[in-house]
């Protein structure tokens, strides 16, 4: 790109409108309008490019050395860590996965997400050495957690790490944790073919958390007409509504039947399966008192019942809800309702 002679700093430039030192910051939208569509670039517009430059080009230089001292500290590690070559495999393997911030079991159990640095704890023993890598690599339950998160910036490097994963796991039971921004398009082939990955793998579920939009609902609904994910214990379910629709609601379908349910910013009706074996209800939105009488219908093995956020509303009809299942009961306000159990609440 061809500049012409900068403006003086005492002049002001037309679209970012720098007079010089103390002006006002300039928008990253309107430094790129100036820089690309004017002739007349500012010194403020050009001072600011030359030095995103540099920190463009400093940044490259850090990723290649913190890369080349990796590389360098695993090859070291070799020679000078003999203990632990001296380690049978198994109790190497046992060691890795003891090291992890939070077991698979655990997520099974207590009511949290599968985070980053949950993620990165599982490279990290792979790090250190290139026999500890193989060891990693030969640990499926290591393996067994995938936390994707799907944006416009990440998506297609998303694909291949998918597929890596759900390799190294082998037959291990699954926890996956599916995140979609709203802006990505339901049609596009690349998310498309990440949730073929995942979907195919439905029988080893075991665990299944779903942060995505309203109108992919239908979409893994459809993905699951004839697979049975008869393993699955714990379904989390939030959605996410485009501004374009912001009513329409879409409805998850599964063949399963599980014993954990975690409901988000979701109706229960939207929730389509078997609950006879449900024990456990997590809520952590708002839910309304017409759904809370429909789960105890519908869940007559319900144990634990949790509401994290409010009970709203008033029950559309008069209903003497029964349940003796019951055991424990969490709310911050239930009102509306008559209540019989066995257990004292």
């Amino acid at each position: 790109m061809t500049l012409s002679s900068p403006r003086p700093s005492t002049e002001p430039c037309p679209h970012c409108h720098i007079s010089g030192p103390g002006g006002s910051k300039i928008r990253d939208d309107v430094l790129i309008h100036c820089l690309k569509n004017c002739k007349d670039t500012c010194v403020g517009c050009q001072k600011l490019l030359d030095i995103e430059r540099k920190i463009h080009e400093a940044r490259r230089t850090l990723d290649e050395l913190l890369k080349e001292k990796e590389a360098l500290a695993s090859t070291l590690n070799e020679h000078h860590d003999p203990l632990s070559h001296q380690l049978p495999v198994e109790i190497t393997s046992q060691i890795f996965l003891h090291c992890l911030q939070l077991s698979p079991e655990d997520l099974i159990t207590r009511r949290c997400y599968m985070e980053k640095y949950l993620i990165k704890s599982v490279l990290l023993p792979g790090k250190v050495s290139k026999h500890w890598r193989n060891i990693a690599k030969r640990t499926p339950s290591m393996w067994s957690i995938i936390c994707v998160t799907l944006n416009q910036n990440n998506y297609i490097s998303s694909g291949e790490v998918v597929r890596q994963w759900l390799e190294l796991s082998a037959d291990s039971p699954l926890f996956i944790q599916l995140d979609v921004d709203p802006t990505m398009p339901v049609t596009d082939e690349v998310v498309g073919s990440i949730l073929e990955k995942v979907i195919q793998q439905s029988h080893r579920w075991k665990l299944l958390d779903l942060d995505v939009p309203n109108d992919l609902l239908p979409w893994i609904s459809n993905a699951m007409l004839s697979r049975y994910p008869d393993c699955l214990e714990h379904i989390k379910l939030g959605v996410m509504y485009p501004q374009s629709d912001l009513t329409a609601e879409g409805v998850l379908n599964l063949h399963a039947s599980p014993r954990r349910l975690t409901q988000g910013n979701v109706r229960l009706r939207q929730i389509a399966m078997n609950m006879d074996h449900l024990t456990h209800f997590y809520s952590t939105y708002l839910v309304e008192m017409d759904d809370c009488i429909t789960l105890f219908q519908v869940a007559p093995r319900l144990t634990f019942c949790d509401f994290l956020g409010a009970v709203i509303g008033s029950p559309s009809s008069n209903v003497v809800v029964n349940s003796a299942s019951l055991q424990t009961l969490k709310v911050s306000s239930f009102m509306g309702m008559s209540w019989r159990s066995r257990s004292s609440l």
